[in-house]
């Protein structure tokens, strides 16, 4: 949701957990066409944890989430 209050927009940009994705690579990145799906691709991500967050379940509820989307 969208807020014009500039305490919940601080709250937002400071003090909230975050997820970001800095960038993703994936297939052969050479000269020419590309016409297949890659068989692998990787992310640059991280995560803006608040105190009472645990590091370690958050990775294990990351890799939970990407295996029940690709399980291979």
């Amino acid at each position: 949701m969208r807020t014009e209050d500039p305490l919940e927009v601080m709250k937002r940009i400071w003090g909230m957990p975050t997820f970001e994705v800095h960038g993703v690579v994936g297939g052969y990145q050479g000269p020419g066409v590309k016409s297949i799906v890659p068989p692998r691709a990787e992310v640059k991500a991280s995560f803006r944890l608040v105190p009472v967050q645990d590091p370690e379940k958050i990775k294990k509820q990351l890799k939970a989430a990407v295996k029940e989307l690709n399980p291979t």
